[in-house]
C-alpha cells in the first residue's frame, strides 16, 4: 500500500495523474516510475499465488 500511497502523492497535478499504471511505467522514470514498477510488481506476484497451490514438489525438484 505504501508503494500505491506514494506513487498517487507523486503524480497529483502531472500528466500520469489519469493514465494506466503500465503507462506510467512506460513513460516515467525516477520515484514515479519506481513507486508505480513496485506496485505493478507486488499485484503480479500476489495475483499469480494459486488458492489450491502447495503440496509436495514433483519430479527433479522432488528428487533433489
Amino acid at each position: 500500500r505504501a508503494y500505491v500511497n506514494k506513487l498517487n502523492k507523486l503524480i497529483e497535478g502531472t500528466p500520469f495523474e489519469k493514465e494506466p499504471l503500465e503507462e506510467i511505467i512506460r513513460k516515467s522514470d525516477g520515484g514515479i516510475f519506481n513507486n508505480a514498477a513496485q506496485h505493478w510488481n507486488h499485484t503480479f506476484y500476489w495475483h499469480c499465488m494459486s488458492p489450491d497451490g502447495g503440496g509436495d514438489p514433483s519430479g527433479e525438484l522432488a528428487s533433489a
